[in-house]
């Protein structure tokens, strides 16, 4: 059904159709709809090409435990580079995560370029664990670092990765 109106200045009939009532559906917060993503919800890879050799490297640490937190810290990295995906960013700007393996029994893991070095120190008593950030003149000469058990981990490998992406 529609109705006619007269423009009252030009004497233009227009048509104009009534207004209908629209149904909004409530989105429930723990699942997907009509293809909109979910952040929470996203798959995420087993690894990545900034990651898979540093996940290889781990998983043939002997100390299963300090192995384990070097695995859920490249499980973090891998979300990030996951949501940047989703979010049309190409994780492929992010270097290769290089691991160490001191003597100590520790598991050091990095990135490094000429002009900076982000990394984590991975120690077997959990709350010993620390990041850094250091850097040239060219790029601010930061010099940051801190315990992990004092700093949200998904925060602060976002932070750290956008530093990389963004100097690389």
């Amino acid at each position: 059904m529609s109705t006619t109106f007269a423009d009252t200045t030009s004497a233009v009939p227009f048509i104009r159709a009534p207004r209908a009532e629209i149904q909004i559906p409530v989105r429930l917060v723990n699942q997907t709809i009509g293809g909109s993503i979910y952040v929470n919800y996203l798959p995420v890879t087993s690894s990545t090409a900034a990651t898979r050799k540093a996940r290889e490297a781990v998983t043939r640490v002997a100390d299963r435990g300090i192995a384990a937190n070097a695995e859920a810290l490249i499980g973090a990295i891998e979300t990030t580079l996951t949501r940047w995906a989703a979010l049309g960013l190409d994780p492929g700007a992010v270097p290769e995560l290089q691991v160490f393996l001191p003597e100590d029994g520790s598991i050091l893991l990095e990135w490094g370029s000429p002009g900076y070095r982000v990394g984590f120190s991975l120690e077997r008593n959990e709350a010993e664990s620390g990041w850094y950030l250091v850097s040239t003149r060219e790029l601010g000469q930061i010099g940051a670092s801190g315990y992990m058990g004092h700093t949200a981990k998904d925060k602060l490998v976002q932070w750290l990765l956008d530093f990389i992406v963004t100097n690389s």
